[in-house]
């Protein structure tokens, strides 16, 4: 048996790890012979179980908290992630087995297990009594394979290996150590000779960052140590020294696992005791320094972390400890969390994990605190549950509030017994309090904000008792649970166009006086909506508390064509309108929101401006109130031709703000900017525009920024067109701190592959206006025209989206353009984003129109100049709102512009769609408003134009965004005309279609390959 011995030496330097091989008593029984070649064969175990000794010392034991426990789950979980390399050899199985972990007592306990061998080295020595002198210098906790025996004096192998006690650091090296003690010996190497080490497998000396096996065996190891356990002629015995050559198989090989003598630890560690951020801490010193490879299918091979301190990337690396979680497959019985919030005293940190609930439910999520003094972790319980639907810290000390069964609860200290309930009116799938019903609303969101002192806090409120019901089929398995004999209906609220809508109200409440009257009621206060708005058509955007005496909330009517801001008085209780806008013949964006300063007197907020073009777009501006009678005045702080996308930062006491824009006459860039905020005449100062990108060195061209909340430094994503990463710079001069994230693995990958060749253009439409166009052909296309390539359009083109951007992207796009030689493109039209409203404005009220006209225009413009492009074969697809519009391309294509079409999820009829959504681009379905328009933007009432043999039409059942009804009733009215086409249904599948993306994508190539090469 094996046996590894593990201990302290110095925190944050070295972990010594001897291994020995043990005699074989010479009774051992031969119970086979080769006929071929005469060697004699022992029998060997199904499993052999490599004994490990552990141990550490008091500066170990201090290290954990003076805890013996903590100590041994972290060689427990230092050993699990060793044992998993080993699960990868086969006959026979190799595991790990904990003999024994031993707690150094004796003085210079340490100095006599260094003496064994060079800590550098992984040298074997003979003849050291290994069990004696642990056994007598260290107390131990015994539960492995086999039992010590202070008379057996068979220690005849003794190596070393180093770790720290707290990083597993040692792990690489103690898995060669363990592989060299097997038989295996370096790739490369006399006996290995055919394995060269630079593939960087488990036993090379390149088994770096960048080796592309670096988690794997080499077929020399596996040999070496396969000949070596069922003792074949190694051919690297010459290798080792000569009592571990003659060994046959060791006797306590053969022996089973025991069980714990002592119950001393669960044997594994979970992610509460040691979490990826928490690992990362110990070896750069800054919590949260993890960085987790997306490109890496297992995160448990390949962990990263960053040392701010030093600027480094790769400060260190290897695999992540048992704690991690590896993508979908969850092992070393760690609970992933999804997010994680520190609380404002920086003393607690809140982490959580997505929860599948039941469908009428919505999103849920699985709340866990960390005190990060103790570490210690415990659910957060909120009536006996640690499932709730949103959890938020408040902004001072460790005040939590907590969102559960739609009702508000609230701890003004996380440590302190109990939670007072602020509200208690929440009923289930029916009244929601500071979180929305998300299929009712089209989206979740929070809706709650705190002043910033913590003492008052506003919430929204829903009552979705007047809306309609919605029931989808689900289709179980018998076979699984009987019950689903008879189908099962799932119901849940969901407002459609023309229907009756949730009702909203906003409330306040003072947490102080909650906090003090404990056990007294304390009922929370209404706010008011603006005169001309009533309960049943109104929607409010957006809370905000300033100070501990203003609230601040926007509203707009139902079909989103006019805001209101108001401000409501704690102190006086009184309510005012201080801006309003009216948007003709458009609707108000939903990022359209004021951001206040602190007095509440004056606010920066993004709204369409006249330019010099005589036309609107969406920029930068600042409302000034007067205090006195709250009427407003209203300057730009930005201008031009381009559009103001998102305010960053507002940093009142400097008098600047930072924001993401476009660049003038080119939407397809976004860049962040500093503009002043007190003269309307400066000249704004970008500060992404110089940066390039780390992979290329090529201009960073599509950006998204954070600020720290010193304003100090800011972190900017340079998102394309090369490969993206992440730095932080400092805010003054934009020089570079740090780089967070530089996707070298990979950056390295896509410089090793084929790329499409990217073209852009513009392509004159209607009224002046003009499609921006981006075409991506094969890389080593013949762009004469003497191959013609095949046209796949990628479509969207719902109300305000733009694909035409310079962010870096890979999708099943660029799979058909590399490896399948199509040539695919997307194009925006009218009713696209980040232009002018005039351009944006094209489709209001008249959905199903220009955007798609533009599509099939646009499409064969681009048959038309480019030889290269098949002109007969043109495909178009898309999903959701894209769905719509291939269905729309396809009825509406009067020239046989498209061969064939997918639509995936598409909406059919808007009359059956979201109200909150489609009221905004189209108004009311009803005679005296938009009857006419809703009857013309339906794809139903078109599909007798879509031509047989053309059209594939997918959708899953359990679709809640676009119901399956959508489809049903165009393939309908499909089979009525006789059309034949393709249908793909993705039983209990929801909008996205996730669980069979592989399956989808096949079936769409299937699909086109048929199509496009049927002849005519």
């Amino acid at each position: 048996m094996l046996k590894i011995i593990f201990f302290q030496l110095f925190i944050y330097t070295t972990i010594n790890c001897a291994g020995r091989l043990p005699f074989i008593p010479s009774s051992q029984k031969i119970l086979e012979k080769s006929f071929v070649t005469n060697e004699l064969f022992y029998s060997t175990p199904e499993t052999v179980f490599i004994e490990i000794y552990c141990a550490f010392d008091e500066d170990t034991y201090k290290l954990h908290n003076n805890s013996a426990i903590t100590a041994v789950e972290y060689y427990l979980s230092f050993f699990k992630t060793v044992d998993r390399y080993f699960q990868l050899l086969k006959k026979p199985n190799v595991r790990i087995n904990l003999f024994e972990i031993g707690h150094l007592k004796e003085k210079k306990s340490k100095e006599k297990i260094v003496s064994f061998s060079n800590t550098d080295k992984y040298n074997h020595h003979d003849e050291i009594n290994v069990d004696k002198i642990l056994r007598k210098i260290s107390k131990t906790f015994p539960g492995g394979a086999c039992l010590a025996d202070d008379e057996q004096k068979l220690d005849k192998s003794v190596a070393i290996v180093q770790d720290d006690g707290e990083t597993y650091r040692g792990i690489r090296k103690t898995i060669s150590l363990i592989g060299e003690l097997l038989g295996a010996v370096e790739d490369g190497s006399p006996g290995a000779e055919s394995c060269d080490s630079n593939d960087g497998f488990i036993m090379s000396s390149k088994n770096t960052f960048d080796a592309p096996f670096k988690f794997n065996w080499s077929n020399c190891s596996i040999k070496n140590i396969h000949n070596f356990l069922n003792k074949k002629p190694s051919l690297s015995s010459s290798l080792l020294s000569y009592s571990q050559s003659k060994f046959n198989n060791p006797t306590c090989l053969f022996n089973k696992p025991h069980n714990l003598k002592i119950n001393l630890t669960n044997h594994w560690l979970p992610g509460q005791v040691l979490s990826l951020d928490d690992y990362c801490e110990k070896l750069t010193g800054i919590f949260g320094a993890c960085y987790l490879d997306d490109y890496e299918v297992n995160y448990c091979v390949d962990m990263v972390c960053r040392d701010v301190q030093d600027r480094c990337m790769l400060k260190s690396w290897g695999p992540a400890p048992e704690g991690s979680w590896c993508k979908s497959d969850k092992i070393n019985k760690l609970v992933y969390y999804d997010n994680y919030v520190v609380s404002a005293d920086q003393s607690y940190l809140l982490l959580s994990k997505g929860v599948k609930g039941t469908f009428k439910t919505m999103t849920s999520f699985e709340y866990r605190v960390v005190n990060l003094t103790t570490l210690d972790e415990r659910l957060l319980i909120v009536d006996n549950s640690s499932i709730h639907q949103y959890a938020e810290w408040a902004p001072k000390g460790n005040g939590i509030v907590v969102v559960h069964k739609n009702n508000i609860f609230y701890r003004p200290e996380i440590e302190q017994e109990g939670f007072y309930q602020i509200t208690k009116n929440g009923v289930e799938n029916l009244i929601y309090n500071g979180v929305s019903n998300s299929k009712e609303a089209g989206s979740w969101l929070p809706a709650i904000s705190f002043s910033p002192s913590g003492k008052f806090m506003a919430f929204g409120s829903y009552d979705d008792s007047n809306v309609g019901i919605i029931d989808i089929p689900v289709y179980g398995n018998i076979s699984d649970n009987l019950s689903y004999q008879y189908l099962r209906l799932n119901s849940y609220r969901y407002s459609q166009a023309g229907s009756m809508m949730s009702i909203s109200g906003i409330f306040y409440v003072d947490l102080q006086l909650v906090a003090e009257n404990y056990g007294t009621k304390i009922e929370p206060i209404r706010i008011k909506q603006p005169s001309g708005l009533t309960n049943n058509n109104t929607i409010f955007y957006s809370i905000d508390l300033p100070n501990d005496n203003i609230i601040i909330v926007s509203w707009s009517n139902r079909i989103r064509n006019e805001l209101y801001v108001v401000t409501h008085n704690i102190e006086k209780s009184i309510d005012k309108t201080v801006f309003k806008i009216v948007q003709k013949n458009g609707w108000i964006s939903s990022s359209t929101y004021p951001y206040f300063n602190n007095n509440a007197t004056e606010f920066l907020i993004i709204l369409p401006q006249k330019q010099f073009d005589n036309d609107y777009w969406n920029h930068l501006v600042m409302v000034k109130i007067n205090e006195i009678d709250g009427n407003s005045v209203m300057y730009p702080l930005t201008s031009g031709r381009f559009v103001v996308t998102n305010i960053v930062e507002w940093d009142v006491e400097k008098s600047l703000v930072y924001y993401l824009a476009t660049v003038a006459d080119d939407p397809s860039q976004q860049q962040f900017y500093r503009s002043s905020t007190l003269d309307i005449n400066s000249r704004p100062e970008c500060l992404s525009c110089n940066i390039k990108s780390e992979n290329k060195g090529l201009p960073c061209l599509y950006n998204e920024a954070l600020m720290s909340p010193s304003r100090e430094k800011f972190v900017l994503k340079c998102g394309g067109p090369d490969v993206p990463h992440i730095s932080i710079y400092n805010t003054n001069d934009s020089t570079k701190i740090m780089t967070w994230n530089d996707n070298i693995k990979i950056a390295k990958l896509m410089n090793d592959t084929a790329q499409p060749i990217v073209m852009k253009l513009k392509v004159p439409i209607s009224n002046d206006f003009e499609a921006d166009v981006k075409l991506f052909i094969p890389p080593d296309a013949d762009l004469n025209g003497s191959i013609k390539y095949p046209l796949l359009i990628y479509v969207y083109a719902g109300p305000g989206s733009f694909q035409v951007t310079e962010e870096f992207n890979v999708d099943w796009g660029t799979y058909l353009v590399t490896n399948k030689n199509f040539i695919y493109a997307v194009i925006d039209g009218r009713g696209s984003g980040r232009r002018s409203n005039s351009l944006l404005f094209s489709v209001y009220r008249n959905l199903g129109t220009v955007e798609i006209y533009d599509q099939i225009n646009v499409t064969r413009y681009l048959q038309n100049k480019f030889p290269f492009i098949d002109e007969k074969k043109t495909a178009i697809w898309g999903m959701s709102y894209g769905g719509y519009a291939a269905g729309m391309s396809m009825a509406l294509d009067d020239k046989n512009t498209f061969k064939c079409g997918i639509s995936i999820a598409p909406v059919t009829d808007w009359r059956l769609y979201n109200a909150k959504y489609t009221e905004s681009y189209m108004g009311l379905p009803s005679l005296d408003d938009n009857y006419d328009g809703y009857e013309q933007a339906q794809l139903i009432n078109k599909a007798k134009n879509i031509k047989s043999n053309s059209y594939y039409l997918i959708h899953g059942t359990l679709d809640d965004i676009v119901h399956y009804q959508h489809s049903l009733l165009l393939a309908n009215e499909l089979e009525k005309n006789n059309i034949i086409f393709r249908q793909q249904v993705y039983t209990n599948e929801n909008h996205g279609i996730v669980n069979f993306r592989k399956h989808l994508y096949l079936s769409m190539f299937n699909f086109l390959d048929e199509c496009l090469h049927k002849p005519e």
